[in-house]
């Protein structure tokens, strides 16, 4: 039984035992653990993946796993495990739609390799289109923030090259995703103080 990060725990939870979980908590850390391990050559391994509907392309992490794990020797059964599909139709989702378009969104998270470009791609079809979500990101500043350097990747790929301004350095839980957004507008308040003192010192100099 292989778990990349916090799934070992739910695993755990559930009596199972996890034999291998990397240090990087990606499907390609997951591979080079099982060469590192000396497990990978022969070894038959079942793949739980998502089954992409709705209109919605599968992301390429799932194939580049598959791909990487047959190059190390392994034979990859693929297992369509679960469905993802938009949840929702743009009407259900005219009120985050408008808050997104007046700028009351300050940011937009990325959890996870696979579905970012996935979720990315719902998004841009309830939010009106990719062009009418970039004009809102840029327009009112929203932070675009990913869980990990692989889902900041599928991100960029899939909204045109949006800047990912957040980016968590540990993503084998959750919690670096917080870290990351919390660093980023604690950051941006520094910088906004300073330049209020700024302004405020130089307003000083020129009054009378």
């Amino acid at each position: 039984m292989c778990a990349l990060g916090a799934d070992g725990e739910v695993l755990k939870e559930r009596g199972l035992t996890v034999h291998v979980s990397p240090p990087e908590a990606s499907t390609l850390g997951l591979v080079r653990e099982l060469v590192a391990r000396g497990e990978a050559q022969g070894a038959r391994v079942m793949c739980p993946v998502p089954l992409v509907t709705g209109g919605l392309v599968e992301p390429p992490v799932v194939p580049r796993f598959l791909r990487a794990l047959e190059d190390a020797g392994c034979t990859a059964v693929r297992l369509p495990a679960y469905l993802t599909t938009l949840g929702c139709s743009p009407g259900d989702v005219s009120l985050e739609r408008r808050a997104l378009g007046e700028g009351g969104v300050a940011a937009v998270a990325f959890s996870s390799t696979a579905e970012a470009s996935v979720s990315a791609q719902g998004l841009l079809q309830l939010m009106g289109g990719a062009d009418a979500f970039a004009e809102a990101v840029v327009r009112h500043g929203v932070l675009l923030a990913a869980h990990g350097p692989y889902t900041a990747e599928g991100v960029r790929a899939v909204t045109g090259g949006l800047q990912v301004g957040a980016v968590s350095r540990n993503f084998s839980t959750f919690d670096g995703l917080v870290t990351a957004l919390e660093e980023h507008f604690a950051s941006r308040e520094t910088s906004t103080a300073a330049a209020a003192t700024v302004g405020e010192a130089a307003a000083a100099l020129h009054s009378p």
